[in-house]
């Protein structure tokens, strides 16, 4: 597999340590494969930077930051740059979904804190379940909690 000539784009015009970017459906690590870049080499020189991203349909899957450290005849030598390491998107955990709200099990009583200025609902187990800086505001909440338990009910 050889990379696309296509696919590799300048990011900005300057002497010395280019950046270049390259996007293709293969992974990363074919990408770091000595030769694979090979039919890019008269675009590359020893020092330039090049962005490795793999795109699968519309989705980014990995990417990684390199370094090119030696060229040979029929080899290219890429190395990570520091802080270059490799993004995996496919691994990376999705985001924690918010709490749903509390459930009737979790219902409690109000609590002030005095000195504190706020008003905190907690439940039966003192786990705290919100926080107001208005008593009226807590009480609502607590309302809230109470006509949902009754609904359950």
């Amino acid at each position: 597999m050889r990379a696309k000539p296509g696919n590799f784009v300048m990011g900005e015009a300057v002497p010395f340590a280019q950046a270049f970017t390259y996007h293709d459906e293969v992974g990363i690590d074919q990408m770091l494969a000595p030769d694979f870049f090979l039919p890019v080499k008269s675009n590359i020189r020893v020092g330039d930077k090049i962005e490795l991203i793999q795109i699968v349909g519309d989705q980014v899957r990995a990417e990684q930051s390199v370094r090119v450290v030696a060229m040979g005849e029929v080899e290219i030598t890429l190395r990570t740059r520091p802080g270059g390491e490799l993004v995996d998107y496919d691994q990376q955990k999705e985001p924690e979904k918010k709490s749903d709200p509390p459930t009737a099990e979790q219902h409690g009583r109000l609590m002030v804190q005095r000195g504190f200025g706020s008003f905190v609902v907690i439940n039966e187990a003192g786990k705290q379940l919100a926080e107001f800086a208005k008593k009226a505001e807590a009480e609502a909440y607590l309302e809230e909690l109470m006509a949902g338990e009754q609904k359950a009910a």
